[in-house]
């Protein structure tokens, strides 16, 4: 496959002229698409063949699906990845619809096998498909059902392309399929499914390359336009359509578990794990849950799904883990108090709660020492919170004595609390505690529990009025209402 000149706006990026023999090594922090790949996210491989792609994608710390209906191919595969728990093989093929479908067979090149009558007739001709065989197919959307929302879906069937994308009926952030100019169509045919779906930004590797073509991206026009700009005889490579769309909580967030359950972001019975106020930091094997970016005025959230962190409600007994890292501070005391109950009755018996926040002893220390002035404003800063936001005020204060007063009081069992400084410059203090359901506790001696600890607050009898809207206002917390 010899590649012409390409047309005004568009560069080959390739070490030789031959895309077909050119050998790419990658690197995740430049290269195209393992640039998008994070350690934990999942990555679809449809027409794995022997695990190249997949093997790389593992490389990056991703979990990879791989899709490969060729008997021999499925096999390497299997012992290619033995014993490997980031990699599940699914041994059939995708397309619009569930059933079964007839797979021709190149055995001098089973790279070119392929569902696609068509394909036959493009630029591997001279080639013979000598085995045809009957294979299970499902589709994208099963697949999602089943494994999760990839952040990644690499397609590369053989002329198959369109098929397999009318199986996925929503956008995911980033799916690529490969396309060739004899078949050029049908490339268009899927940019435009795909741009119905909702897909956004659009771009074009060459060839083998990992480069794109457009920084930026264009929209699926614009990309099409420059497409079928090229004098380029033997014109490939692949094509990636992008996309916003994390999921977000419905108003009445009331059946959250169903809403991840629906969008394929929690699997049942798989462990539940929820990363509340997740900002920039993604975890693996939790659910990253944040305010939409609109509410965001500096990160870039990377979160899975959007909501507003205390309006969740999730069933009694459900949840096998609540962590949060430098969020619980920006809760007033009331809203402190209503959230551990509410965790409390999500969790599990035997699940964790782990948060770490700011340690206002650990910051007093600094402040009361004859540390430069510049550090102790780093501590203030620390303390009060960055306050670029509406929300992004620290608007109480913890230390361990507090949260293991709190905590054991509410029906936690303290597993471990600790503390910590920075090594260097403003020697920032925090404390982390893990604690843990040990027993349901009923909710009216929680709620006993937390005026009590809220009586804790006031700092004079002549209070009571001001305890007692606390209480009201604690009540209203519990039931997402304004008090």
């Amino acid at each position: 496959m010899q590649p012409s000149t390409p047309a005004a706006g568009l560069t080959v990026h390739s070490p030789d002229s031959n895309f077909s023999c050119s050998k790419v090594t990658l690197d995740p922090a430049k290269d195209f698409p393992l640039c998008l790949v994070q350690p934990g996210d999942l990555v679809f491989d449809i027409g794995a063949n022997l695990g190249a792609k997949a093997e790389r994608f593992l490389a990056a710390g991703a979990r990879v699906v791989c899709v490969e209906p060729q008997p021999e191919c499925a096999a390497h595969l299997y012992r290619k990845f033995a014993g490997n728990p980031n990699i599940a093989i699914e041994e059939k093929g995708l397309a619009d619809k569930v059933g079964t479908r007839h797979l021709s067979i190149c055995s001098a090149a089973n790279t070119i096998s392929t569902f696609s009558e068509e394909w036959k007739h493009g630029r591997f001709a001279d080639y013979k498909w000598d085995r045809v065989i009957t294979v299970e197919v499902t589709t994208l959307d099963d697949l999602i059902q089943k494994h999760g929302v990839p952040r990644y879906c690499k397609i590369d069937v053989e002329g198959f392309e369109l098929s397999v994308l009318e199986g996925l009926s929503r956008a995911v952030p980033c799916v690529s399929f490969e396309f060739t100019i004899e078949f050029l169509a049908n490339a268009r045919r899927c940019v435009e499914h795909l741009e119905r779906l909702g897909f956004i930004r659009f771009n074009v590797c060459l060839g083998e390359n990992t480069h794109r073509e457009f920084p930026l991206g264009l929209d699926a026009r614009q990309l099409l336009t420059q497409i079928a700009t090229l004098n380029m005889s033997d014109l490939w490579g692949d094509i990636y359509a992008e996309a916003d769309c994390v999921p977000t909580a419905s108003k009445s967030t009331r059946d959250v578990l169903g809403e991840l359950l629906q969008s394929g972001i929690w699997r049942a019975g798989t462990p539940l794990r929820l990363h509340l106020g997740c900002g920039e930091q993604r975890f693996s094997d939790y659910v990253n849950i944040d305010y939409p970016p609109t509410e965001h005025n500096i990160m870039r959230v990377k979160a899975d799904f959007l909501a507003d962190i205390t309006r969740l409600d999730f069933p009694h007994n459900s949840v096998d883990e609540v962590r949060l890292h430098h969020v619980f501070e920006h809760f007033n005391r009331v809203t402190a108090l209503a959230m551990l109950i509410r965790w409390h009755g999500w969790l599990k018996v035997g699940g964790q709660l782990r948060i770490e926040t700011p340690d206002v002893l650990g910051g007093a220390r600094t402040l009361v020492s004859n540390a430069p002035f510049k550090v102790k404003m780093g501590v203030v800063r620390h303390m009060a919170g960055d306050q670029a936001a509406s929300w992004a005020y620290h608007v109480d204060h913890w230390w361990p004595e507090r949260y293991e007063h709190t905590l054991k009081r509410l029906g936690f069992e303290i597993l471990e609390i600790r503390t910590s400084s920075w090594p260097h410059e403003p020697y920032l203090s925090n404390v982390e505690v893990i604690a843990m359901k040990g027993v349901d506790i009923p909710s009216d001696r929680q709620l006993t529990e937390a005026d009590n600890l809220l009586w804790e607050s006031t700092v004079d009898p002549i209070e009571k009025p001001t305890w007692e809207v606390w209480c009201q206002q604690l009540r209203a917390a519990l039931t997402n209402q304004k008090a």
